[in-house]
């Protein structure tokens, strides 16, 4: 009842401005057919009509809350634009835009074409209400000032405090109601408040799950140190899903020299899946050399690039590595890389374009051969290898490809895949040719680095960093042609693990197993760095860590916080998807290998379990826990809360 009389005052106010000035319902029409457009393209489905009419409200309170109305213009042409910016990121990440993730705006230039491809022309009705405000103002419509008030000092009425108050009390959810929770992770004002209030109060953290997973009771097995002493050559490949692999596409094998590959001594993981922040690429390479979920926020090279940190690198270099870091970006500062790599654990980063456009005297490659994002895969291998080996061995070398990056457009002696005509110059097609040049890019490189006597003696990573088609109309109906299923996060969100130990030379334990197999539990980005120290022979994985090692885990689980709502996961043959309102009744589960619905009883302590693997991460790098426990030298249970 409290509450009511509380907004009674909102209502009378709106109908009391709608007759003073009919020209009010004509702009709060436009408001509300932007809003419905908004909340379309960004699948708001769960109570649908009370979130459209809760920002509808919450606008027209803000529009109507300035005495100068140009004022009033000017804030919403700047939340239009947000609204704008949420669209566009959500056509690639499937979320909203956090508050700082608008902090790496610097990245926007080097990603406009990709900006550019997925820009459609009903995004700019973000701005025709705008325009109708404007118009509706200039012509004097909409008088540019409102009158002052008259009212007695206790009736009066205040619409900015208002939309405050309402959004506060939906936020708060001081009651616990499913409705107010719904609301408040799906409103477009809501999420904003809730965003700005996390940026600046941190994250909550079950400090249980960096414990879930001791490596010491999981590095017990046949292929115990069976790399061990050797060079590490790690190659994430842009782009790359794992749907791709073994594939025929109109009778022409899509990546023929990976499939070669896996059938030699190789370790093959084919239910292994992406786990990255909002840095996405960047947020890869954090999460399998650290095992700790990149950021949500922005990206992690950018927010926290003077942690401490115990990865894969630094664990290494501790061992008697050298450490080197490859990529052809012709920035040596695209993602911050340059200022993180130290931190990171490695000694040397050769990145940048040698005498560029901008001049950068401190590049490690030339350009001399463009395609798409900078330097071709097959030149950039080239021009690694000497780089490689000046390394002193042993070595681990991170490589870092671009050539495979959305929006896929090859140049014309790339083309190895004939299309069919109804996939020519779409998203899925060029996808298609882009996979079997990086395919053909890379038995190049492993077929140098035999030549130059730097393959015998390595162990060798092939891994996709992330999605390269994520879900929209076409690109559903062209996956569709091609898996002959329907396209589903199973496979947006699978990426192809490859260990390959050349068998020369090989010294094999005296329990040494098959190395030569395929792995289907479930796997993600995390569970690579025990994995990489078992093969490697670590007696103890002295880190702070998430993940598992995946050649003696029983059963695999994968944690997801981007792409798929946080809380998703993956198990062995079963993903769920969290609902986009925050109930986790409202998601859905279905089995990985027939599509099939799944109930969702017994899933939810998953969904708990996965939730809490985001905030650990989160937890970590804001309080910085791995500098407390292994500079400071306090314990985990002093550090975690």
């Amino acid at each position: 009842m409290t509450e009511t009389r509380k907004l009674q005052p909102i209502a009378e106010n709106i109908i009391n401005r709608i007759k003073a000035n009919p020209w009010w319902v004509l702009l709060f029409v436009a408001v509300a057919v932007k809003f419905t457009v908004f909340y379309k393209l960004v699948q708001v489905t769960a109570n649908f009509p009370v979130v459209l009419l809760l920002s509808c409200l919450i606008t027209f309170l803000i529009l109507t809350g300035f005495r100068n109305r140009w004022m009033a213009f000017a804030v919403y042409f700047v939340l239009s634009f947000i609204l704008f910016a949420d669209i566009t990121y959500f056509s690639f990440f499937n979320r909203y835009l956090s508050l700082q993730m608008l902090g790496a705006a610097e990245v926007i230039g080097d990603i406009g074409e990709s900006i550019k491809a997925v820009m459609k022309p009903v995004n700019f009705m973000m701005f025709l209400d705008v325009i109708l405000m404007g118009i509706l103002l200039g012509t004097k419509k909409i008088p540019y000032k409102k009158k002052q008030q008259s009212l007695p000092k206790g009736k009066r009425f205040f619409p900015g405090a208002a939309a405050i108050l309402v959004l506060i009390l939906i936020v708060t959810n001081v009651t616990d109601s499913r409705l107010l929770t719904s609301l408040s992770n799906q409103e477009f004002y809501s999420f904003r408040l809730k965003d700005t209030a996390s940026a600046v109060f941190g994250a909550r953290a079950d400090a249980e799950v960096a414990l879930s997973f001791p490596y010491e009771k999981q590095k017990d097995g046949p292929l115990f140190g069976i790399a061990e002493g050797r060079n590490v050559i790690v190659i994430q490949i842009e782009s790359l899903q794992n749907f791709v692999i073994g594939r025929e596409y109109n009778g022409q094998e899509i990546t023929p020299y990976l499939n070669r590959l896996i059938e030699s001594n190789t370790i093959y993981f084919n239910n292994f899946y992406q786990q990255t922040g909002s840095g996405n690429t960047s947020d890869a390479e954090f999460a399998i050399n650290n095992s700790i979920l990149g950021t949500l926020t922005s990206y992690t090279n950018k927010i926290y690039p003077n942690n401490t940190y115990r990865g894969l690198p630094v664990l290494l270099k501790e061992r008697g590595y050298s450490t080197a870091v490859y990529h052809a970006h012709e920035s040596r500062g695209f993602w911050n890389r340059e200022a993180f790599y130290p931190a990171g654990g490695f000694d040397t980063f050769y990145g940048g374009i040698i005498n560029d456009t901008q001049n950068r005297p401190n590049g490690n490659f030339m350009m001399t051969e463009w395609m798409g994002w900078g330097l071709t895969d097959t030149e950039f291998y080239k021009q690694v290898i000497p780089y490689m080996k000046e390394e002193k061995a042993p070595f681990y070398s991170f490589i870092i490809t671009l050539s495979n990056h959305h929006p896929y457009v090859m140049l014309d002696h790339y083309n190895y895949i004939e299309l069919l005509p109804e996939h020519k110059d779409t998203l899925a097609g060029n996808y298609l040719n882009s996979a079997a040049y990086t395919d053909y890019a890379i038995g190049q490189l492993l077929e140098d680095l035999r030549l130059e006597g730097l393959y015998e003696n390595s162990i060798f990573v092939l891994y996709g960093d992330h999605s390269g088609l994520v879900k929209e109309a076409e690109t559903d109906r062209v996956m569709k042609d091609i898996l002959g299923k329907d396209y589903d996060f199973e496979e947006v969100m699978r990426v192809p693990l490859i260990i390959h130990l050349p068998e020369q030379g090989l010294h094999v334990p005296e329990s040494n197993g098959n190395f030569k197999q395929t792995v289907s539990i479930a796997g993600g980005q995390l569970d690579f760095l025990p994995t990489m120290a078992y093969l490697m022979g670590f007696p103890e994985l002295d880190t702070i860590y998430l993940g598992q090692n995946l050649l003696t885990a029983k059963t695999g689980f994968v944690a997801q916080h981007t792409f798929m709502v946080k809380g998703s996961f993956f198990l062995d043959e079963i993903a769920y998807e969290m609902s986009r309102d925050g109930i986790f009744d409202n998601g859905r589960a279905w089995n990985t290998k027939t599509g099939e619905p799944v109930s969702l009883e017994g899933l939810e302590p998953y969904y708990r379990r996965s939730v809490s693997i985001s905030e650990t991460s989160q937890y970590l790098l804001d309080q910085d826990v791995i500098r407390q426990v292994y500079v400071e030298g306090k314990s985990l249970d002093e550090v975690l809360p």
